[in-house]
């Protein structure tokens, strides 16, 4: 069976995206890069039997990755978003935009990693900053939220740890498991020196965020249909808008 929807992912560069990618996957497939640009294409992974998930290089790293991430948003039926910021930003306005203009769905996923509060569900208040951001640029109505959100708090590092995705052996790595651990005593009170490495994971994992977006994300033909039946009017205005933006593209092109 040939995937019948399209995911791009995509964002600034070295915000999360590949790692995402990479945790939804279950392996390192797409290269990830500590403080520098490392995607400089697009990268097509099969993430069910009904989706592909396309990787793509970070926006404002040079103007050729961005010709190349913005003509993922062309081919992809869904844009998730990844920011780690408090405010949208220039980016994420024209992001949106295009995928407004070609009537594509978004989701919006906030990596939390390098907050001063790494735990998603510290994060409340830059969570409803950004989504009053979304409603008074009109936005939302081409948001799919996941559980009721529409902005989605997730710590990719914490996810990727939980998935027992990092080598120890590896000195970034190492280091990351660290601050990890430490966090987890200091912060959230976790006794990870006295846990079984394999609970600890798991409990880490549960914290991160990242099991709802994954389970959404591989169901996604069943919740953009469920989206659709419970959002008629939003689901109309979505098509009639994407109609629009065809015509608009045919006009020019002619």
């Amino acid at each position: 069976m040939s995937a019948s929807l399209s995911i791009a992912v995509v964002g600034d560069f070295q915000r999360g995206k590949s790692t995402l990618v990479n945790c939804l996957l279950g392996r390192d497939a797409a290269e990830m890069g500590r403080g520098l640009s490392t995607t400089h294409e697009n990268r097509d992974y099969k993430l069910s039997a009904a989706v592909t998930i396309i990787d793509t290089p970070g926006f404002n790293a040079n103007g050729t990755d961005d010709g190349t991430a913005s003509s993922a948003i062309d081919k992809a039926n869904v844009v998730v978003y990844v920011h780690e910021s408090k405010a949208l930003g220039e980016t994420c306005a024209n992001v949106f935009k295009w995928a407004r203009d070609g009537g594509k769905q978004m989701l919006f996923v906030l990596n939390c990693r390098n907050f001063e509060k790494w735990s998603p569900d510290e994060n409340a208040d830059i969570v409803a900053t950004i989504d009053a951001e979304l409603e008074t640029k009109g936005l939302k109505p081409i948001m799919v939220p996941i559980n009721g959100r529409i902005v989605t708090p997730v710590n990719i590092l914490w996810a990727r740890f939980g998935l027992g995705m990092m080598d120890s052996k590896s000195s970034g790595d190492a280091k990351d498991i660290r601050k990890i651990r430490s966090y987890a005593e200091d912060d959230l009170g976790i006794p990870a020196q006295e846990m079984p490495e394999e609970d600890f994971r798991e409990a880490m994992l549960c914290r991160s965020g990242f099991l709802p977006v994954w389970e959404f994300l591989r169901n996604l033909p069943l919740e953009l249909l469920k989206h659709a039946v419970s959002n008629p009017q939003r689901e109309i205005d979505r098509i009639v808008d994407r109609f629009a933006a065809e015509l608009k593209r045919r006009w020019s092109a002619a």
